[in-house]
């Protein structure tokens, strides 16, 4: 059965096409008051993780399950109000195991992959985690886990390289192709070596003859990267259709292929559902991005946007598709699902906040001013962390985990 990419496309295109652009309500607003001391929280939180780690790193601790979940749950409920049941589906155990665990693996399989790179490919792997939790299976690191978490650092980084020619990125991505269809190419060079046998590890996962879905999947997310070289042309043509369609299969492809890794009998909803999440977590992505795109070249809606109030309307459009999305996350077999579900929504959300306080320069301000209230900090203290260098939550659990 062949993936019907471009009907997803075409449906979430038209559900994007009818999304209010409208500010969006939220359920928090924050006082000067609360925000001075969730600031405060953070503010120690931030310095007792970054010692913490420091100490781990340096081998003058263990890392301590036990010690940081309830801490870092604390922090996450009492900063930024997420659900009571995030300590059981988010900071667990299991998580932090699954983490630490690929972490080792990676440094064995490839010594010279930085931390920066291990962790782009540990967000995919809890991605994967989440969905594990969504169809009712165990936590845990597979090989076809591990092995696509890691395939987008090594291609990825490369085809987002602005010092590398259009060709030459072209030639690697039919040389990619080849590979993924089943074809032994003659590695050219040692990320064409790793590359391989990354493919060869989802290969003896999963027959090719057995579960097509797998490597179909595998194939669209790459045909949709390839497609998306014609992004970093600031002279492109494309307009604003087109560059969405684009950022859609981008986006879509990659979280259905971590689905069929994950699971490789979905359902046509739970395909759908996942699609749909995947352009969710890349219109975020390029919220958050919006400044180095802009900055490479790279046209995205949002870098890609002619004036601050469309941009607006793209962030504001981005937060109500997500909430739609959500509302069909019941096509999964987990009781947990409407939790899981409330938490997602409430982090993505989170991080839209917080990027729009680190690109303020590309909104109107009458938008930073009605966003800001429903933010559990200031934008100024955000934009502060930020000059200081102090981790994100996500990065901090990955700086644990690792250490």
């Amino acid at each position: 059965m062949m993936i019907p990419s471009e009907t997803h496309i075409s449906w979430f295109s038209e559900q994007w096409k009818w999304t209010s652009a409208e500010m969006p309500l939220f359920s928090n607003e924050y006082s000067p008051a609360e925000k001075l001391l969730r600031e405060k929280k953070s503010t120690a939180f931030y310095s007792r993780f970054k010692s913490l780690g420091e100490e781990v790193r340096k081998g003058k601790r263990e890392f301590d399950d036990q010690a940081v979940i309830p801490e870092l749950s604390r922090f996450m409920t009492d900063v930024y109000d997420f659900p009571g049941c995030t300590a059981e589906l988010v900071v667990n155990p299991e998580f932090f195991g699954v983490s630490r665990l690929f972490y080792r693996q990676a440094k064995e399989f490839d010594s010279g992959l930085q931390r920066e790179e291990i962790y782009q490919a540990m967000r995919n792997l809890w991605i994967m985690n989440g969905i594990q939790m969504m169809m009712g299976l165990p936590v845990e690191l597979t090989p076809a886990m591990f092995a696509y978490s890691l395939l987008y650092p090594y291609s990825d980084n490369l085809l987002d390289d602005p010092e590398l020619s259009k060709s030459d990125k072209l030639m690697f991505s039919w040389r990619f192709e080849d590979r993924l269809r089943g074809i032994q190419v003659p590695a050219r060079d040692h990320r064409e070596q790793k590359i391989s046998e990354l493919v060869g590890m989802i290969e003896q996962q999963f027959s090719r003859e057995e579960y097509p879905e797998v490597y179909e999947s595998l194939l669209a997310i790459h045909a949709a990267q390839t497609r998306s070289i014609v992004l970093q042309n600031q002279g492109s043509d494309l307009g604003p259709e087109e560059i969405l369609k684009v950022c859609f299969a981008k986006g879509g492809a990659s979280v259905l292929a971590d689905g069929f890794l994950v699971a490789p009998m979905l359902t046509p909803l739970q395909q759908r559902f996942l699609y749909g999440y995947g352009i969710w977590l890349q219109l975020a992505d390029d919220i958050q991005d919006i400044a180095d795109d802009e900055k490479e070249q790279v046209r995205t809606l949002f870098s890609g946007a002619e004036s601050k109030e469309e941009v607006a309307g793209f962030l504001n459009r981005t937060i109500h598709f997500g909430r739609a999305i959500i509302h069909d996350i019941g096509c999964f077999p987990s009781p947990l699902c409407s939790g899981f579900g409330s938490i997602m929504v409430h982090s993505i959300e989170m991080m839209i906040l917080q990027s729009a306080a680190l690109n303020q320069s590309y909104f109107p301000n009458s938008q930073l001013g009605q966003l800001e209230r429903y933010s559990p900090q200031r934008f100024a203290y955000l934009r502060e962390l930020k000059k200081k260098g102090s981790s994100r939550r996500m990065g901090l659990i990955t700086s644990l985990a690792a250490g």
